[in-house]
């Protein structure tokens, strides 16, 4: 999203909230409590790249539709199109998903919540419980059935440089950790050594008789 000009009627002059509001413009503290969100997650985007995807809730806000004095200002437009995409996130995980193949899956780099909390190094319940509390949590893109087609549910898989970009915005994780190329992500942390030195270690005295 562009950046716009001021109303020139607005420029170095104290505008009042009220009157902000009645022209259909907010101030970044007005927009975050008007779509409930802090006003250090509103900020963050500010500094961030742009955001483009269309199902990210809070590609509306990535930036602000002008400025006054310097302070970021949005539309309630924007606001209302980051409240209707979190009502549609929440339909579309509470209903049923595109399903992939595995191989289909893998080839758009596609990770399940397993397989993301060993990229990020979490615990998978950890990313599950965050994913349910936080409405901004990436939605999952599809769900993927077993290798070779085996029965059993279906695993919902996500985005993963999604998740990377949310995981960094809640300062859960440090992005000069990570490398992404397009849909892939890499983790640039190296395994810990004494790790395994201790799980060698431990089958080694499962050996001895």
């Amino acid at each position: 999203m562009t950046e716009s000009t001021a109303p020139s009627h607005w420029t170095g002059d104290v505008v009042e909230r009220l009157d902000l509001i009645r022209a259909g413009y907010y101030t970044l503290s007005q927009a975050a409590e008007y779509i409930g969100l802090s006003e250090a997650t509103v900020r963050d985007l500010l500094s961030r790249p742009l955001i483009t995807a269309q199902h990210n809730m809070l590609a509306p806000i990535s930036r602000p539709a002008t400025r006054v004095g310097g302070e970021p200002i949005y539309t309630r437009r924007q606001l209302d199109e980051v409240n209707a995409r979190r009502a549609a996130t929440r339909r579309l995980r509470s209903s049923e998903l595109d399903k992939l193949t595995y191989e289909d899956a893998d080839r758009q780099h596609l990770k399940s919540y397993a397989e993301m909390a060993e990229l990020f190094r979490f615990h998978e319940n950890t990313l599950r419980k965050w994913g349910s509390a936080h409405d901004d949590f990436p939605m999952p893109i599809a769900s993927r059935e077993h290798p070779g087609g085996y029965p059993g549910t279906p695993t919902v898989v996500f985005d993963a440089v999604e998740v990377l970009r949310w995981l960094v915005n809640h300062d859960k994780v440090r992005s000069q950790d990570f490398e992404v190329s397009g849909r892939v992500v890499l983790c640039l942390i190296p395994e810990d050594p004494e790790e395994d030195e201790e799980s060698e270690g431990a089958e080694e005295e499962t050996l001895v008789p």
